[in-house]
């Protein structure tokens, strides 16, 4: 997976596309990218099973997929699943043992774009040994509000950085909702969208900083 640079991507010509997507499917015109990227799955690939999204968060991911030559005997799709409710067998193998139903699939036809929920559980199925290549898809998921996207950036942002005490209140703050509602949070969206900034960079120095560590250790050891 390639992760592809927010800020610019909406100033593309793609974006309000997929606004006028996103405004046909939805009927809401406020919708704002929070994570674009460009993925890659090939055949010995383990894929996981995953929601981009809280339960309670109302977001969607854009999929466009973009192998040609793919064919429903190549496999590849996209699979929503649901956990199948416990039996008392599944209790028993204990964590590691949940089985889940496919509720829906998606075949990735070349230039088809699927748009959904992200809440839900899904998964990318690898393409069969049969085809020559691997599944490439365009990823973009989309917070129903800049302030929201914007929530989620910072504290997706901030699991990479090393946090005091406050960061850490703040982050789990963040991640469960607390400030979502602009009328009942003293955080303005123009302070998250800063707040954003400095621990991108916070997280830019201290990547630079291990960095040099692991230089000069290395360097150390001659």
């Amino acid at each position: 997976m390639a992760a592809l640079d927010v800020d610019n991507f909406i100033f593309s010509g793609m974006w309000p596309r997929l606004q006028q997507l996103l405004k046909f499917v939805t009927n809401e015109t406020e919708w704002y990218p929070y994570d674009v990227a460009l993925n890659y799955v090939r055949t010995a690939d383990h894929t996981r099973i995953h929601p981009d999204a809280e339960k309670h968060q109302e977001e969607f991911t854009l999929l466009l997929y973009l192998s040609e030559g793919l064919t429903p005997s190549n496999f590849g799709e996209t699979n929503w699943v649901v956990m199948k409710k416990d039996d008392g067998i599944l209790s028993y193998i204990g964590p590691g043992g949940e089985v889940y139903e496919t509720i829906a699939a998606v075949a990735p036809k070349f230039g088809r774009m699927v748009i959904f929920k992200n809440n839900i559980e899904h998964s990318a199925h690898p393409p069969s040994t049969s085809y020559f290549g691997g599944r490439y898809s365009f990823a973009v998921k989309v917070g129903r509000t800049k302030r929201l996207a914007f929530i989620k950036r910072v504290y997706e942002r901030m699991e990479g950085v090393m946090m005091d005490e406050n960061m850490k209140t703040f982050n789990q703050q963040l991640m469960v909702g607390m400030h979502d509602n602009p009328n009942k949070s003293k955080v303005t969206t123009d302070q998250l969208v800063k707040f954003f900034k400095k621990v991108a960079k916070m997280a830019k120095n201290q990547r630079t900083e291990e960095a040099d560590r692991v230089f000069q250790h290395a360097l150390q050891s001659f």
